[in-house]
């Protein structure tokens, strides 16, 4: 490589006293080792030590002088077959040598390489990132880096060693020459995914890149799947999600007979004008929740609604009881073994104290079953034909983690709507909690849904819905 043999190194010792101008602080002796040849310079340097201090007595040397490596020479004494450590000098302690190669001899090697196979490393200016990266690695890398970058290198193809005319397949592609109308509008929609971005649209906000078209629509679908039914032109938030469209005709319609008796029951047919107002709200709130396993956020929701028979606060209340079956259906899965349950879906009903004409909806909506027959088709087949046994076969139905987030989020969502047209919830951690989840898991769900989450000092997540209605923009992985 042009650069000569190491010539013989000679070494220097003295000692160096640092005396203080002002008086304040001690005197210090520093012992220095000072070495050189033709081609490098060497120097160690022990730590400084005040004046006072005796190098050779451990116990009166700080700890903050000491060095973090120590030798001993060990001598064997073959007739006691003993071994005796001896310190050196300086208590055993080493100290650290600094090397450096002098500007001159890097100019001779410098000068000398250009006759050698080291010209590249006399441009380094001059190469690419990638050029760059292949030196470093030829240099220092492993034996089996080295060898994937010769495999790189060997199924890379020289445009000029098509057969035929290479050069002008490259300039057809970059010039967009003699290329089918598909192609360009392919190239052109490319080009316009990249560099437009998204305004108004649904899905992410403004200023917000947006990604391919594909990939959209992809991201489209998987939420239409995941989500509630949502209206993304509305223009009041109350509006977005519609309570009756979470589950299906049926199920709707035995929760607004359910509602519409109790309200009847105990509001509608009231003619006791003793009662006070607060005696009559709690009175149909314990009609309506005497049947099924009710949680505390839910009852606290009924509480604070004082006019049931109004227009806009029915619709809350068909909400809050459909959102209580749906938390006493995840918090029977949730307790389940393996998130799954063997049985027919009569007695699975029975056993969760919801409405025979609920359960089908839930199970063909939040569960995955081994039949092939979904849940609807039997009650069908159950109703036309009052023989079938198709609700007392046996099944298994389990929830994945998909399926139970889809489940949180349509609870999330209804506990919203049931506690106003505002669509505004001061704290959801009651509900959290009885969910048996965390603040974290339930925040990110009710952002997938388009809700905004504000966490205040105290420890209140609050949750709102704001329209425009904007998704979350979508996290491509790489």
């Amino acid at each position: 490589s042009g650069i000569p043999t190491a010539s013989a190194t000679s070494f220097t010792w003295r000692e160096q006293t640092t005396k203080s101008l002002s008086g304040l602080t001690p005197t210090v002796t520093q012992k220095i080792i000072e070495g050189s040849n033709m081609y490098c310079e060497y120097t160690s340097k022990s730590p400084k030590l005040p004046s006072h201090t005796n190098a050779t007595n451990t116990n009166n040397t700080s700890n903050n002088y000491k060095p973090l490596t120590k030798m001993y020479i060990g001598i064997f004494d073959k007739t006691t077959n003993k071994l005796t450590l001896h310190e050196p000098v300086e208590n055993g302690y080493c100290f650290p040598m600094k090397q450096i190669v002098k500007k001159q001899f890097i100019m001779d090697a410098s000068a000398s390489s250009e006759n050698t196979n080291n010209e590249v490393m006399n441009n380094l200016s001059n190469l690419t990132e990638a050029e760059k990266r292949r030196v470093l690695f030829e240099s220092f890398g492993g034996a089996k880096k080295q060898k994937q970058l010769r495999a790189q290198d060997a199924n890379k193809v020289n445009v000029d060693l098509v057969v035929g005319s290479g050069n002008n397949l490259l300039n057809a592609v970059q010039t967009q020459n003699n290329m089918s109308e598909s192609n360009l509008k392919a190239i052109q929609e490319a080009k316009n995914d990249t560099n437009t971005l998204l305004g108004n649209g649904v899905g992410v906000g403004v200023g917000v890149p947006r990604v391919n078209r594909g990939a959209e629509s992809a991201i489209e679908k998987q939420r239409q799947k995941f989500l509630p039914p949502f209206n993304a032109q509305a223009q009041l938030a109350h509006l977005v999600y519609d309570p009756e469209r979470m589950c299906d005709q049926a199920a709707w319609g035995q929760i607004s007979r359910y509602v519409d008796g109790c309200l009847f029951h105990k509001v509608g047919n009231n003619n006791n004008d003793d009662d006070d107002e607060e005696t009559t709200n709690l009175s149909w709130v314990s009609e309506i929740t005497k049947r099924g396993d009710w949680i505390e956020p839910i009852t606290d929701v009924l509480k604070n609604i004082h006019d049931p028979l109004s227009g806009h606060n029915k619709p809350r209340i068909k909400a809050a009881v459909l959102m209580n079956h749906l938390v006493t259906f995840y918090l029977y899965f949730a307790r389940a073994r393996h998130h799954q349950v063997s049985e027919n879906i009569e007695t699975l009903a029975k056993r969760m104290r919801i409405p025979f004409d609920v359960a089908p909806c839930l199970f063909d909506t939040f569960t995955a079953s081994m039949d092939r027959v979904s849940s609807s088709q039997q009650r069908q087949t159950s109703s036309s034909n009052s023989s079938s046994k198709s609700y007392s076969e046996r099944s298994v139905y389990c929830m994945n983690k998909t399926l139970m987030n889809k489940l949180l989020v349509h609870i999330l969502l209804l506990y919203i709507i049931a506690n106003g047209r505002e669509m505004k919830v001061g704290d959801i951690g009651p509900l959290v909690k009885s969910l048996k989840m965390e603040i974290s898991s339930a925040a990110n769900l009710l952002r997938q849904a388009g809700c905004q989450i504000n966490k205040k000092s105290n420890g209140m997540v609050a949750v709102s819905l704001k329209v425009p209605l904007k998704f979350p923009p979508a996290k491509m992985k790489r």
